[in-house]
């Protein structure tokens, strides 16, 4: 199985998930945001993930990104 899920509890109300997308690997939360719920959270994690990596594609991105502008920032 690839995918392994665990709720995550807030005062015994589940607000997310652990969310283990590779064997081996650490879970990734998936929590509810603004409009949704954890299941739609644990679902677009689910959905966005690869056999190749931990997190997300989206999330992959993100970070990409960020190491880029602060690399630009810190050249000028």
């Amino acid at each position: 199985m690839r995918y392994v899920m665990a709720a995550a509890l807030l005062d015994g109300r589940v607000v997310g998930y652990w969310v283990c997308t590779r064997t081996r690997a650490r879970p990734v939360l998936a929590h509810a945001g603004w409009r949704t719920d954890p299941d739609t959270a644990a679902a677009v994690v689910l959905a966005a993930s690869t056999a190749a990596a931990r997190s997300p594609v989206p999330l992959q991105e993100a970070r990409r990104v960020a190491r880029e502008a602060r690399a630009i920032a810190g050249a000028g």
